[in-house]
């Protein structure tokens, strides 16, 4: 579709093949508070549309696409609260908005940390939502203090939102690559698979992942 006028808002959906995605606007809408329970990184609107979108079809594969992590959170100091980590209040909603919904083929598509990663949440109630992430081709020398390496993550633990309230548990079982990569990414009835390539188009199987869904 060919913008003819400035848009009202800057979140989408589309479908392509078995998948449907939603694309988050996590930057125009942010609501900064010294009240953790008033942060919000999405509003009101995106994030009622998000869980309609939910149960809009559930038998097909759900992408939520978000320019910043889910989850894993980053282990202190490193912790920000620039992520989704530092709007637990909100996140939780989200969270519990995919467990409780009738969508079972549960992926969140993000970047920001300059590292490509596999991780995968298992919700209170056993439900799965598997996480990759794979950041930009390039990154000047001054930003190599801010990727991700293993070491910062805080794997394997339970996952928490506002209050402290336990959400499930995270686990990150292949390696956190932290260099300049690209990947590929494929969706089927069956499953999933996340690939992963060094800029010479090399295969990092240890970072790749193959998931099968429930």
């Amino acid at each position: 579709t060919y913008l003819d006028r400035d848009p009202d808002r800057f979140w989408y959906t589309f479908s392509r093949g078995p998948a449907d995605f939603f694309v988050m606007d996590v930057r125009t809408e942010r609501v900064l508070s010294r009240w953790p329970w008033q942060r919000r990184m999405i509003g009101d609107i995106q994030e009622q549309a998000f869980i309609e979108w939910l149960d809009r079809d559930p038998d097909r594969i759900k992408v939520l696409v978000t320019s910043v992590l889910l989850f894993p959170e980053q282990r202190r100091p490193f912790r920000g609260k620039d992520a989704w980590e530092g709007f637990k209040h909100q996140r939780q909603r989200l969270l519990e908005a995919m467990g409780r919904s009738r969508s079972d083929k549960l992926v969140a598509l993000s970047g920001d940390v300059h590292a490509s990663l596999y991780a995968c949440l298992t919700l209170n109630g056993g439900k799965q939502v598997h996480s990759w992430t794979c950041s930009g081709l390039f990154w000047p020398t001054a930003l190599r203090a801010f990727r991700w390496y293993r070491p910062m993550i805080r794997v394997p633990g339970v996952l928490h939102g506002g209050w402290g309230k336990p959400l499930g548990r995270v686990e990150v079982p292949g390696e956190v690559f932290s260099d300049n990569a690209f990947s590929e990414v494929s969706f089927s009835a069956e499953g999933a698979s996340f690939q992963l390539f060094d800029r010479r188009q090399r295969p990092i199987s240890e970072t790749s992942r193959e998931i099968r869904w429930r």
